[in-house]
């Protein structure tokens, strides 16, 4: 046993290489590669810590790794009865984490079509400082010209900017549906969306971001956008849009929906995100993708602009450039815009105004 001890290891570092060459949208077999090479590793743990027990003592394993003249620099490992707990826990523990994280990762689904909520409690939240149980669910959908209600449309495709639709909201009369023995965690998380789908609401592709400003919510369709054939060619991930991204506007007061921008390939928008407002009205956009990644300005008349490129270099020296902005806001007097850096090693970056001087 003492000789394959190195694959418990291994395994799981070929996996991860392996899942870093691997699509945006293959997050299925990079599930299946992660939890696989972490059930082998349990597996091999469990075959040392089983091995260790048969044997009085630590078992020690040495080979030559380098020469040095007539030297030789060597490597090994060793198990002890302590190594050999740690290898079983700490490989369950880490199996038991993947297996979690699909789970949990699961309402991060892309392949699916997304809504649009609105929830109207039985309280005053304002008022009561809270937010009361037995509210009103309802999804948005919208009526086309010469139609009496709400028909189910694609608006995540073949739109243009400034295209505007009158607004219908629909009740969802099963928000908490029981669900089926054996049902899917994919096949749940879609159960409201096809009651609102099936009354007319509207589809969208990765409903993300939102924000409210002056009796509008903005929000952003991330893969929104399109169909785009070759030049450029469709988004990379298996999500239902094809696109780089669009952001709606819906007048509360018109109840209108208008689509404010759509991303005409990666190089102008790629892949919209987070969002926030300035005291102005002038949106704040984060990107999500894995390229450059951009802090950009839009305004109320649809008009894009760059703020920030993220040009990240970490104390290593590791190119951190795809790492995404996320979490933008204003501090209540406007001056200061606050912007993460998502990622393992996150940052959080403070940026000072006048904003005013570049359209903010």
């Amino acid at each position: 046993m003492i000789r394959i001890l190195w694959l418990i290891p291994a395994i799981p570092v070929l996996a991860a290489g392996f899942i870093a060459l691997l699509k945006q949208g293959q997050r299925k077999l990079a599930a299946t590669a992660a939890i696989g090479a972490l059930g082998v590793s349990l597996v091999l743990s469990v075959m040392a810590f089983v091995s260790m027990l048969s044997h009085s003592g630590r078992q020690v394993e040495n080979f030559h790794w380098l020469q040095f003249g007539t030297q030789w620099v060597s490597l090994g490992w060793l198990l002890d009865p302590l190594a050999a707990i740690m290898l079983v826990m700490v490989s369950f523990v880490g199996l038991l984490i993947f297996i979690y994280s699909i789970g949990y990762m699961a309402e991060d689904e892309f392949a699916y079509a997304s809504g649009l909520y609105r929830d109207s409690p039985p309280n005053n939240p304002i008022k009561d400082k809270r937010v009361a149980d037995g509210g009103r669910l309802q999804i948005l959908g919208v009526v086309p010209a010469g139609a009496s209600g709400p028909v189910a449309m694609d608006l995540h495709a073949d739109q243009n900017p400034g295209s505007t639709y009158r607004v219908a909201w629909i009740d969802i009369e099963d928000p908490d549906p029981d669900f089926a023995p054996g049902l899917s965690n994919d096949e749940a998380a879609r159960i409201v969306f096809q009651e609102g789908e099936s009354k007319g609401a509207a589809r969208f592709a990765r409903n993300e971001g939102m924000a409210y400003w002056g009796g509008k919510v903005f929000f952003v369709s991330t893969e929104g956008g399109g169909p785009f054939v070759s030049d450029p060619p469709p988004n990379s991930s298996a999500g239902v849009g094809d696109g780089y991204g669009q952001v709606w506007m819906y007048d509360t007061n018109a109840e209108t929906l208008t689509l404010l921008f759509e991303s005409p390939g990666p190089d102008v928008l790629d892949f919209p995100d987070n969002v926030t407002t300035s005291p102005r009205g002038t949106l704040v956009v984060c990107e999500d993708n894995v390229n450059d990644n951009y802090l950009r300005g839009l305004t109320r008349g649809g008009q894009l602009f760059d703020i920030a490129l993220n040009r990240l270099v970490s104390s290593t020296g590791v190119d951190r450039s795809n790492d995404e902005f996320a979490g933008s806001t204003f501090s209540p007097d406007g001056h200061t815009l606050y912007v993460n850096i998502q990622a393992s090693a996150g940052l959080t970056f403070a940026i000072w105004g006048p904003w005013g001087r570049i359209g903010v």
